[in-house]
């Protein structure tokens, strides 16, 4: 039997990629040359992006080895860079809170679905988008490690003068080509275009945060809060550790630590585990230690009533 060698192209249907199938020649048959890959790839119109090396490579199979070569990759098209708009660029940490953050690189992977709830690609942490952790998630701990819950709570804490965001110039898009050459349009990625808020300064393009506080967003801004208003403190908040001042509607539970920079408010019962306040502390519904607990005041103490706690102000 006497068969020439075939060479076949199949062509992606996104136009980006040409691969190609190898078949030797039997007995006699004329075995392939680069030409007739060239006279193949021509007729099927690619002509952007061939490898001449992965061509030789795989006739060198082919032909020496009398092998198919099967799917061998000829050429690549040239991909579309999206234009970038001009944006503020977050600390990493601050774009853990909240996919408005991102910058339209990352947020473009990011969908919602009918709940309104962000959807993250399965490759989000090779994409380099960071996955908030879900309200009650923690991480699992081993047998030997010991978790302290009331450690865990989503709190940022900023302090006076530091970096939040600094701002990044548009980047220009480029079209792309497919392998016969043909025009790819480039898109241009949305930006939540997030607008700066109380006690941020922006100065040398950077966002600087000009007070200490809690940082915190809406829909289309962010800024710093010099005090932190919660419902209680409890495993949900988990211990606090803050440089402002802290309104708390109902008390404090038992167990937790507090450490506030400025006044304390608690319109509830306070269960005194440990408590250090820089300004004036005030626990309208009383304070019980029950038999350990501390509170140190660096200003004044109002209290509706003391009970087996030491009291320092």
């Amino acid at each position: 039997m006497v068969q020439d060698g075939r060479f076949n192209v199949e062509i992606s249907p996104d136009g980006m990629l040409a691969r190609g199938t190898f078949v030797p020649a039997v007995g006699e048959g004329h075995a392939l040359t680069p030409e007739d890959v060239d006279y193949e790839l021509r007729a099927a119109g690619v002509i952007q992006g061939i490898n001449p090396d992965a061509i030789l490579k795989a006739l060198e199979v082919c032909n020496n080895q009398h092998k198919v070569v099967r799917d061998m990759l000829l050429a690549r098209g040239m991909p579309s860079r999206p234009a970038i708009p001009e944006v503020l660029v977050f600390h990493p940490k601050i774009q853990a809170l909240d996919p408005v953050f991102l910058p339209p690189e990352k947020y473009q992977y990011l969908k919602k679905d009918e709940g309104g709830n962000w959807v993250y690609p399965p490759n989000a942490a090779e994409l380099g988008i960071p996955v908030p952790e879900k309200a009650g998630f923690h991480a699992a701990a081993s047998e030997q490690e010991k978790v302290d819950f009331r450690e865990s709570h989503g709190l940022f804490i900023i302090h006076e003068g530091q970096l939040l965001a600094a701002r990044r110039n548009a980047v220009d898009g480029i079209a792309g080509q497919t392998v016969r050459g043909e025009y790819v349009p480039f898109k241009t990625l949305e930006s939540s275009a997030m607008g700066i808020g109380q006690n941020v300064e922006l100065r040398d393009d950077k966002a600087w945060s000009t007070k200490n506080g809690r940082f915190a967003w809406s829909a289309h801004n962010f800024w710093v809060e010099e005090v932190l208003e919660l419902e209680q403190i409890n495993y949900k908040t988990g211990n606090i550790h803050f440089p402002g001042s802290l309104m708390l509607k109902s008390g404090i539970k038992d167990g937790f630590k507090i450490w506030v920079g400025g006044n304390i408010d608690a319109a509830g019962v306070v269960d005194a585990y440990e408590i250090y306040c820089g300004g004036n502390m005030t626990a309208t519904g009383g304070s019980i230690g029950r038999g350990k607990g501390l509170i140190r005041s660096r200003g004044g103490l109002t209290t509706r009533f003391a009970e087996h706690c030491d009291i320092e102000a």
